[in-house]
C-alpha cells in the first residue's frame, strides 16, 4: 500500500478530486462499500490516473494527512524560534486541526481515525523532524535534541487523537494548555510523586483486566 506524491499542478489537481470525491461518498457509505471505479468515476479521474497515485483506497488517507501536515507546520513554522511561548505555538497546531473538523468527523464516524493516525505519524517521524530541524538551525542537532522532540510529539499526538475521538469539544487553547500541564506533570515522571499516578493507572488497568476476563468466562449452565 502507498501514497505517492508528484510535483505538478495536473497531478495535484487528480489528488485533489480523488480526495473531495471520496470525503463526499464517506458521507454516504463506509470506506468498505467503496469501489475504486466508484471513485474514479465520482472524481472524474480514470483508473490508471488513480492507480498512478495510490495502491488501494485507504491510501487516500495518507493524502489526507499530507494535507493536515502540511497546513500545520505552515502555520507553525514561522513562529518557532523566535521566541513565541510553548502554549502559542500548540495553540496554533489545535487551531489547523481544528480547521478540518469535516474530515477528522467523517473519520471518527467511519473508524479510520488510527490509520489516518498511522500515515501522520510517518510524516512526523524522525528523519522529517530531522530535515526540519537542519532547514531551521545550520547545526547538526544532537541525539538528545531528537529524543525531546520525539517524545514530545508523540504525547502531543497522543492527546489531539483523543480530543478527535471525543469530537474536538475542547477549545484550542484550552488543548494547548493541557499538552504544557501533562508535559510538566510527565517531567516529574521518576519523582517520588510520580507514583501515586502509576498507582491509580495500574488500578484502574488492572480492574479493567479483570473485567475483561470475567467477561470471557462462558455462562454457567443452570
Amino acid at each position: 500500500m502507498a501514497y505517492r506524491v508528484y510535483q505538478s499542478k495536473r497531478n495535484e489537481a487528480a489528488q485533489v478530486a480523488i480526495g473531495d470525491a471520496l470525503l463526499g461518498m464517506l458521507e454516504e457509505h463506509p470506506m468498505s462499500e467503496i469501489t475504486i471505479k466508484e471513485l474514479c468515476e465520482r472524481a472524474g479521474v480514470s483508473r490508471p490516473t488513480f492507480y498512478r497515485h495510490f495502491d488501494a483506497i485507504e491510501d487516500v488517507l495518507g493524502l489526507f494527512a499530507q494535507q493536515v501536515f502540511q497546513s500545520t507546520y505552515r502555520a507553525i513554522a514561522p513562529l518557532m524560534g523566535k521566541g513565541n511561548s510553548g502554549v502559542s505555538i500548540v495553540e496554533h497546531v489545535f487551531e489547523k486541526f481544528l480547521e478540518h473538523q469535516r474530515l477528522f468527523d467523517l473519520l471518527r464516524e467511519r473508524d479510520l481515525l488510527s490509520p489516518f493516525f498511522g500515515y501522520l505519524w510517518v510524516l512526523n517521524s524522525l528523519p522529517t523532524q530531522e530535515q526540519v530541524i537542519r532547514s531551521e538551525r545550520s547545526i547538526a542537532p544532537t541525539q538528545d535534541t531528537f529524543d525531546v522532540i520525539t517524545y514530545s510529539w508523540g504525547g502531543t499526538f497522543s492527546i489531539i487523537f483523543t480530543w478527535i475521538l471525543d469530537g474536538m469539544k475542547r477549545p484550542a487553547h484550552e488543548m494547548a494548555q493541557a499538552v504544557i500541564r501533562a508535559a510538566l506533570h510527565v517531567g516529574g515522571t521518576f519523582d517520588a510523586s510520580y507514583h501515586d499516578v502509576s498507582n491509580i493507572m495500574w488500578s484502574v488497568m488492572g480492574k479493567v483486566s479483570a473485567e475483561a476476563q470475567q467477561d470471557a468466562q462462558p455462562a454457567e449452565r443452570c
